[in-house]
């Protein structure tokens, strides 16, 4: 029997889609901000959306996506796909230059997307639960991830 898949649309928070999360040692993604109907179709398929308006108050209701040994091949809305990667012995993970240079396109907070999720049983601490796996997203609205340097003319467009 086939795994059901549903398709969400929501934020991207915390993309890390070709390099491993440093706390997690695993690719992932939160998806946020999602709507009652993708909450109810989650729930359908054995998946909990969460929420933390204390803590994650801009997230509303999200998901943690993650892989432990593949990267999340991420695409634009043309197909491109928005990194390079390689096959590696158990798995894949991101492709580098001559200099080390990951070769991707950093995806940063607020970014929208459209994703197909299904899900997949696991065991943390001993305890089985049910979480969301990404099949494929498509960035709809790609906000470009900057850490070397600021926009400064989208700053100026964006400033109150």
């Amino acid at each position: 029997m086939a795994k059901e898949e549903i398709l969400i649309k929501g934020d991207v928070y915390w993309c890390n889609n070709y390099e491993r999360n440093a706390k997690s040692r695993k690719y992932q993604i939160d998806l946020c901000n999602l709507s009652a109907d993708a909450v109810q179709a989650l729930a359908r398929i054995g998946i909990e959306a969460k929420r933390d308006d204390a803590k994650k108050p801009a997230q509303g209701f999200y998901i943690t996506c993650k892989s432990a040994g593949y990267v999340i091949n991420t695409y634009d809305k043309t197909g491109k796909e928005l990194g390079e990667w390689v096959k590696i012995d158990k798995g894949t993970e991101v492709k580098r230059d001559e200099q080390g240079k990951a070769l991707y396109t950093r995806v940063s907070n607020g970014s929208k997307a459209l994703a197909t999720i299904s899900p997949y049983e696991t065991t943390v601490n001993g305890q089985r639960y049910t979480q969301g796996s990404i099949k494929k997203i498509v960035i709809t609205d790609l906000i470009e991830y900057n850490p070397q340097g600021m926009d400064v003319s989208k700053m100026e467009e964006e400033a109150l």
